[in-house]
């Protein structure tokens, strides 16, 4: 039979009733903490470095793919309007 390492398994097999104990203690449950809020990515607006130059050639290309919101006015009336 192979042997593990502590892991899930065995924790949940301890905790059985009428099981005895492993021999080792278990290890302390990590506290989660909450990570603090990202600040907005901000990009170089210099212009002149290269980083720049290849935002802006990426941002010509996706504008192309840009979909414009067209209004439509009409179309879908209220059908009260008539009364």
């Amino acid at each position: 039979m192979q042997r593990y390492r502590s892991n899930a398994y065995r924790m949940f097999r301890d905790l059985e009733p009428g099981r005895q104990r492993s021999r080792r203690p278990a290890a302390p449950a990590p506290e989660i903490a909450a990570l603090p809020a990202l600040a907005p990515y901000e990009r170089c607006k210099c212009g002149k470095c290269r980083e720049c130059h290849d935002n802006e050639k990426w941002d010509r290309v996706f504008a192309k793919f840009e979909v414009k919101e067209t209004e439509m006015r009409g179309l879908y009336g209220c059908a009260l309007v008539d009364l």
